[in-house]
């Protein structure tokens, strides 16, 4: 299978202060901001007393100008869910959200609370203009706003924006930010298997238009990585070839290994 991936700059070298920025027991929790920026990237992390990438968020799209487009496997968070209603306000639409009803990655759709406490959220989402649709799958976390890009690892729920340490990372590099919207498209247009009505009156569940033909998923311009399904397992390929082309170091951070 292919490696689809994007080149970025972040250095093979030790960000400063990065072990003295985690929290040691019994200290005291004052962070340094945890900061770097590169020609077309910066690279961002949150804790308890840092909510980087919740600002980072309602900052980008609160200033958007011409479209937003936000995969999360979770929609759980009123600031994001604010400025995404106002942005869907102030540009008539062209606020395109996919996210998924699941509480289990290994779940289905289900009638528990949870689901049904987020489904509410959506519609009240879908009915102030936010055009949403649902992948069963969709647990890839990213934000594009105009020609600007983050890629984080955090979940838009309270944990992760305010008590996880999580780590983005924004690009405004134009190949790298057309890769992951032509990635969002397709998912959009050709797998997404429900939406919900953007209608006060009638936001309901229903299934979105489809082609009657599917085409090849997309691949990546130049070296993120995506899994799409089985067809396209290129973060497992990558990780591998990573990790075997590694020559003097050798940095992991990972939820599960």
């Amino acid at each position: 299978m292919p490696i689809d991936s994007i080149q970025i700059e972040v250095p093979d070298a030790p960000i400063p202060d990065l072990v003295t920025w985690l929290p040691l027991k019994g200290k005291k929790n004052d962070f340094k901001p945890l900061d770097w920026k590169g020609n077309a990237e910066s690279l961002i992390s949150t804790h308890p007393k840092n909510p980087a990438i919740l600002d980072a968020m309602v900052e980008m799209i609160s200033s958007a100008k011409h479209h937003v487009f936000l995969f999360n496997w979770m929609l759980q968070y009123p600031a994001i869910e604010k400025a995404l209603a106002s942005a869907a306000n102030r540009l008539n639409g062209r606020v395109h959200v996919l996210t998924t009803l699941e509480t289990s990655i290994h779940s289905r759709y289900s009638d528990d609370a949870e689901s049904m406490n987020n489904l509410s959220r959506l519609q009240e989402l879908a009915g102030n203009g936010v055009y949403i649709r649902l992948h069963p799958e969709a647990h890839a976390k990213f934000l594009i706003v105009d020609d600007e890009l983050l890629v984080t690892s955090a979940n838009i729920r309270d944990t992760s924006l305010e008590k996880n340490i999580e780590t983005g990372i924004r690009v405004n590099d134009s190949k790298t930010v057309k890769s992951f919207h032509s990635f969002f498209s397709y998912l959009w247009l050709h797998e997404a298997n429900q939406h919900i009505r953007p209608s006060k009156n009638d936001p309901r569940l229903g299934n979105p238009w489809s082609q009657a033909e599917t085409p090849d998923s997309p691949r990546a311009i130049a070296n993120a990585s995506w899994t799409l399904d089985n067809r396209r397992m290129s973060l497992v390929e990558s990780i591998i070839d990573r990790i075997k082309s590694a020559k003097k170091t050798l940095r992991i951070s990972t939820y599960a290994l």
